[in-house]
């Protein structure tokens, strides 16, 4: 390789390096050749799909409000809606008024409501208290999936789980980050699509790590959850609905089988990097990638690789991904 991603070093013994996050393993896991595209060429599309950029809205809101909280300042309503307007505004949010799912938020107005609910409805809870934010993990090697290069055979490397926990709670006996989803269909179990998600169950495999570095003062915390913030797009009147915070617990057992499956991924991203391995194609996802069209898929329904190039000349932009971000 002449370029190496930000994701992989040669060390000084000859042995790669990997730092990988959950964006990274999924992918690999999903498509072999949406992950060459993705990483490996680092193509990235111009223009974001809505659930994505929304959420992206949502996340940095929910990122104002608990920083205000950590001060022990109380959060004025107006500063808050403030700040989302701003937001709105800043990511040109009113481009997507003809989808369906910028109906089903209500447009900005219903998204200013869904503020102003958010905040009345947790203004008054104080059983969660926010001690951290923005701690990111990766290239220091923080939290180890696997150390010694000669453990397996199968797997010549050493491999660091990367990522960033954007506010880390405490509730006097748990310790654990907390991950903002937003969903959009009431009545439904949010927590389905999150029992067995990598991503979810790597925060808290990484946080017995970061525990160690930062709380050690913290004494006799369970470091073995996560609180996922709920939050419903659609508009709904009863609060207790729209909002839920649920705790996801994770066994010792639990954590190691997810730690192989981690080095077992990273062997095949070995393969693709390093040994030159051709990547697999899943075309079971093409049309179906995260509930969506592989954005992709315009490039690979192509023939001619002169027009797979056109097209992402076209379409797509460079941009190489930061694990830790």
């Amino acid at each position: 390789m002449t370029h190496l991603p930000q994701f992989v070093s040669l060390a000084e013994d000859g042995v790669y390096e990997f730092y990988l996050d959950h964006t990274l393993l999924a992918s690999a896991r999903m498509c072999e050749a949406r992950f060459d595209l993705d990483h490996i060429q680092m193509y990235k599309p111009k223009t974001l799909p809505w659930a994505l950029d929304f959420g992206t809205l949502v996340h940095l809101c929910m990122e104002f409000y608990h920083k205000h909280e950590m001060t022990g300042k109380v959060l004025e309503l107006k500063s808050f809606l403030e700040y989302g307007s701003k937001s709105w505004r800043d990511g040109g949010y009113d481009k997507y008024a003809q989808l369906p799912q910028y109906k089903a938020v209500g447009g900005f107005s219903g998204f200013i409501v869904l503020l102003t609910q958010y905040h009345t409805y947790y203004q008054q809870q104080t059983n969660l208290k926010p001690i951290a934010l923005e701690i990111a993990f990766g290239r220091n090697k923080e939290v180890p999936l696997l150390a010694d290069a000669t453990l397996y055979k199968w797997a010549p490397f050493r491999l660091y789980l990367s990522g960033r926990m954007d506010i880390i709670f405490d509730d006097g006996r748990r310790l654990g980050s907390m991950d903002h989803k937003t969903f959009s269909m009431a009545g439904k179990n949010p927590m389905t699509g999150y029992e067995v998600q990598e991503g979810m169950t790597g925060y808290i495999y990484a946080m017995n790590y970061i525990y160690k570095a930062h709380f050690s003062h913290l004494i006799q915390r369970d470091t073995n959850v996560l609180w996922l913030n709920f939050i419903l797009t659609k508009a709904e009147e009863d609060l207790n609905k729209r909002f839920q915070r649920v705790p996801l617990y994770k066994t010792a057992s639990q954590l190691e089988e997810y730690r192989l499956r981690q080095i077992s991924t990273c062997a095949k991203i070995y393969q693709l990097l390093v040994e030159g391995r051709p990547p697999d194609f899943n075309a079971s996802v093409c049309t179906n990638y995260w509930h969506s069209t592989c954005h992709y898929q315009p490039v690979h329904r192509l023939s001619s690789k002169e027009d797979q190039l056109i097209v992402l000349g076209k379409e797509f932009k460079k941009e190489e991904w930061n694990p830790e971000k």
